[in-house]
């Protein structure tokens, strides 16, 4: 499926937005229902898919700004990593165990993976040592550099009419993650005096991963970054 960088660029911005604003957006829902595939720490049971890693289960249609859709199933959790498959941004990565995933509908037009190192079906408030990885893919226009994109998303993760007030930004700096190249950078929101690290990757058919990981300093950041560090992009749909 093709993504304009146009619409790649508001779903990133709304991820942002959830994991730095922490509000809702105003903008109508951009997917269809949300399905969850969840990995639970060893002898905790929770529900999870009982089929393999890429099948997922019907689930009532969200919010924007919801991430935590109840699953529809469950089974004892493996006690080995999952791959988990997303069917919409086409891309597959290993999940640890103690860590859980919410994958999107197959037939969702623009959706967001999201996972974190707590239960996000059950726990309300983030704990003090949880972290949120918010994933997304979209495609570069024919005629644009990634350079010239990232300089335009940096203007508007920034920009007030965005829901951006008084956001900060810190100098993108070249990262690797996995097998792809592209930059990082820290995204600080005075309002909720939250950090988050931001990662645009570049793939060799000219797809932007768009990465959020919030907040950007506690300990298991460094496990987040090794399981993202997993991430294969399928190419794009001719």
């Amino acid at each position: 499926m093709k993504f304009s960088s146009k619409l790649f660029g508001l779903v990133v911005l709304l991820f942002i937005g959830m994991i730095l604003m922490s509000c809702k957006p105003e903008t109508p829902p951009a997917a269809a229902p949300q399905t969850g595939t969840l990995v639970s720490p060893p002898g905790t049971p929770l529900p999870v898919v009982t089929s393999a890693p890429t099948s997922v289960s019907p689930l009532p249609t969200p919010p924007p700004w919801a991430i935590t859709p109840e699953p529809a199933a469950t089974a004892t959790p493996p006690a080995d990593p999952l791959v988990i498959y997303d069917p919409v941004n086409r891309f597959r990565l290993r999940i640890l165990p103690g860590w859980y995933v919410i994958t999107p509908d197959p037939k969702a037009i623009v959706a967001v993976t999201s996972i974190s190192n707590y239960d996000i079906v059950h726990t309300d408030d983030r704990p003090p040592d949880g972290l949120s990885i918010q994933i997304s893919i979209g495609q570069l226009g024919a005629e644009q550099s990634f350079e010239q994109w990232l300089s335009d998303r940096r203007a508007l993760e920034t920009s007030p009419e965005n829901g951006s007030s008084g956001v900060t930004l810190t100098e993108s700096q070249p990262y690797t993650l996995g097998r792809y190249k592209g930059v990082t950078y820290t995204a600080h929101d005075p309002a909720s005096s939250k950090d988050v690290m931001i990662v645009y990757l570049l793939t060799d058919d000219r797809r932007i991963v768009g990465i959020g990981l919030s907040p950007a300093n506690v300990p298991a950041l460094s496990e987040g970054l090794s399981i993202l560090s997993t991430i294969e992009v399928s190419p794009k749909v001719p």
